[in-house]
């Protein structure tokens, strides 16, 4: 079996092996892509979490602020 890029020397490895190892190389590829899938998705998840609980305390604050009678944030001094 002759090598395409080496004209009339003969192939480096066997046919059978190299096709042995692009299908192990194609399952690699399909592990990684599935491991980077998960990692953003655990990404974005965390992102949503932590929005969700700034967001909860930000009006819990907003909430005891009105409460107590401040207006517009700033408490006024009495001079």
């Amino acid at each position: 079996m002759e090598c395409k890029n080496c004209g009339d020397k003969p192939a480096c490895i066997p046919f059978f092996d190299h096709e042995n190892t692009m299908m192990h190389y194609n399952m690699a590829n399909k592990r990684m892509l599935i491991a980077l899938i998960c990692v953003c998705v655990t990404f974005v998840l965390t992102i949503i979490v932590f929005v969700t609980g700034y967001t909860a305390r930000e009006k819990n604050w907003l909430d005891t602020l009105q409460k107590t009678g401040v207006t517009d944030g700033v408490h006024e001094q009495s001079d």
